[in-house]
């Protein structure tokens, strides 16, 4: 089969599994894809005030250009008749894992031409396929959106460097544009364009009239994106100078952790299902580097590696604008190692690789397709399908360090339509108020392991079914720590003593 024939293909499934990963992946992938952007955007839309907004919003080092875009599509939204915060947040992983579609479509028309045609359509599965990409795609992270714009530009500029010619002008705009439009998502992207204009200057000896085009085009994004945030904050802000002063030069994200340089590479091997999958990425990394020190992907992805290894507080997703180069490396690496032993052992042993490495991939996927990405989102969906706007009380039981909501000790008012009180409750207050008030529009949230049989509550959810956690043995899914329950206060039971009827709470 032709290769476009089969990209097109590929495409079409892509489409469909992109979009059974917006329906199911509910939630969020980390707090500040939420917080940071939808609780920003519930401001301009009447469902938050700003004392509810994280520290971030007082401290003005958020680019407002995603919450922006969420303000504008709920609204158009709302205009058309869809009310549900539930249904806005899947429309916009919709469009996100659409958009991503787009991204990797051209990227990988961009690359596979470098590629020998018999790897070509190993590399467009795995473009889509591998076993985080669709999961990642659909996330409307800064992470996510500003990797997407960032290979776009990239897609273009191997479009023109293919060729070794100059381009355009246009073109070189639209690249900076581009890459403008990646660095206000994203402001640690910055490091990854550094890279790129390196690369154009000193490797591909592009013409200064062409980099200065490139350059003047991310500086018009950069200003429109000071237009918004002054839109957003009230007052003339740049957000990503804020950003570097407050969490590089005064270390305001040490306080949520401090890792060691090795992190990354002990998080990306922890003994789990993919970690064979997760050791060829990372040789084909060392390999790609190695035999290619002047390409441009080299120049993009060490810097941003090696900054992310000097900075402390370290995250797996701050590598996500550099996972979707896995792929091509992979691939890469892959038609190394196929040319360079070609023996028969070396081909079985080729084969056992791929299989297993095939089956293992293909079966993370499909968790990373259907998991809810988030089990929070699900509570307050089911509230909202309970109660709708109607206002409820919602308590949350704290016990050591396990709680409900998040981290931050915040509310999720985008998803709390109704603004329904949340509070936290401990059992004597449970069986106060199962006695002395009316419970039949009161919920407590509690996460599963905690056994709660001696108080009067009746379990009315449970984010996660029980089948499903007999299947995640040895937690091989990583779901357990995010499983929640939703419970109905009861009134205390009536207990007859001679003919009289009492009512008794039961002892804790």
């Amino acid at each position: 089969m032709d290769t476009r024939l089969f990209h097109k293909r590929v495409l079409i499934l892509a489409f469909f599994v992109f979009s059974l990963t917006a329906y199911f992946s509910k939630g969020f992938h980390h707090f500040d894809e939420h917080f940071q952007i939808f609780e920003f955007a519930g401001l301009k839309l009447g469902l938050n005030d700003a004392s509810n907004l994280p520290w971030e919003y007082d401290a003005q080092i958020r680019s407002a250009f995603q919450p922006a875009i969420v303000v504008v599509m709920v609204k158009i939204m709302k205009a058309v008749g869809i009310t549900s915060p539930f249904d806005w947040a899947f429309i916009v992983r919709l469009l996100a894992g659409f958009f991503s579609l787009v991204c990797i479509y051209f990227c990988c028309s961009a690359l596979s031409r470098h590629l020998l045609p018999e790897n070509r359509k190993l590399f467009i599965l795995l473009s889509y396929f591998l076993y985080f990409i669709p999961y990642i795609a659909v996330r409307f992270s800064s992470e996510t959106l500003g990797s997407c714009f960032f290979i776009l530009g990239f897609s273009l500029l191997l479009s023109v460097s293919y060729k070794q010619q100059v381009g355009s002008l246009s073109l070189w705009l639209a690249v900076g544009l581009l890459w403008g439009l990646s660095f206000i998502c994203r402001f640690q992207c910055g490091i990854m364009i550094a890279g790129g204009l390196v690369w154009l200057l000193f490797i591909y000896k592009l013409p200064i009239s062409r980099l200065l085009t490139i350059v003047s085009g991310i500086l018009v994004i950069v200003g429109i994106g000071i237009l918004i945030d002054h839109w957003f904050y009230g007052q003339w802000v740049f957000s990503a100078y804020n950003y570097f002063q407050t969490n590089i030069l005064h270390d305001e994200a040490m306080k949520f952790g401090d890792s060691p340089w090795y992190f990354y590479l002990s998080e990306l091997y922890k003994g789990d299902t993919k970690s064979a999958i997760k050791l060829i990425v990372l040789l084909g990394a060392i390999h790609y580097i190695y035999r290619n020190p002047k390409d441009i992907i080299t120049f993009i992805v060490i810097p941003f590696v090696l900054i992310h290894l000097l900075i402390g507080h370290k995250e797996m997703r701050f590598m996500i604008p550099v996972a979707f180069f896995a792929p091509y490396i992979t691939v890469v690496f892959w038609q190394f190692f196929t040319q360079r032993y070609t023996s028969e052992w070396s081909g079985q042993i080729r084969r056992l690789v791929v299989y297993q490495a095939l089956f293992i991939n293909m079966l993370s996927m499909l968790v990373n397709v259907f998991k809810p990405a988030d089990g929070q989102p699900l509570v307050y969906e089911y509230l909202y399908q309970r109660y709708g706007n109607a206002p409820h009380n919602i308590y949350y039981l704290q016990k050591g360090n396990n709680f409900f909501w998040t981290q931050a000790l915040l509310p999720m008012n985008f998803y709390n339509p109704s603004k329904s009180t949340l509070n936290r409750i401990d059992a004597p207050g449970i069986l106060k108020l199962s006695a002395n008030a009316d419970s039949s529009k009161s919920v407590l949230i509690a996460e599963r392991k905690l056994d709660l049989s001696n108080l009067p509550l009746k379990a009315l959810y449970i984010v996660r079914p029980q089948w499903l956690q007999t299947l995640d043995l040895n937690d091989w899914m990583k779901i357990k720590n995010d499983d929640w329950v939703v419970y109905q206060i009861l009134p205390p039971k009536p207990i007859k003593l001679n003919d009289h009827t009492i009512h008794h709470g039961p002892s804790i």
